[in-house]
């Protein structure tokens, strides 16, 4: 299973990164945030981990992107309680589930749980229906 991780934060890459590999995904991580939407579309990665605290494009306008270029997997986001800002739009833009508790000076993400969001994912059918949200 072919998985982006997007995130600003290149420690937090290589950890959710090496985390996944280990576990066999296969695992893409754009050079930059410009490349992330050409990426995305060409690879057609099934799931994108994306840091909503990413910026220039911000993760709410990378979301608004990925979609209007017709990218149609499923979205991990990692968002703390910038994320209640821009909910109701970014749930709209189709999230599958929220990794919370993220908090931009801390910088603590477990890999673990993004893996278990990541499987949640791979297990979700295509049926039109509500995005769960995930806390902690």
């Amino acid at each position: 299973m072919r998985v982006m991780v997007v995130t600003h934060d290149q420690r937090r890459r290589r950890e959710v990164g090496d985390f996944l590999r280990q576990r066999g995904y296969e695992v893409q991580v754009p050079p930059s945030r410009h490349e992330v939407v050409p990426q995305a579309r060409a690879t057609q990665p099934e799931i994108l981990v994306l840091d909503m605290y990413v910026s220039n494009p911000n993760g709410l306008e990378l979301l608004r992107q990925l979609r209007a270029v017709g990218y149609a997997g499923r979205i991990v986001a990692l968002a703390g309680k910038s994320l209640r800002n821009v909910q109701s739009d970014a749930l709209s833009l189709g999230i599958h589930r929220v990794i919370g508790g993220l908090h931009a000076g801390e910088g603590h993400c477990d890999p673990a749980q993004v893996e278990s969001a990541v499987r949640a994912c791979a297990r979700m059918d295509d049926t039109p229906g509500r995005p769960r949200i995930s806390a902690g």
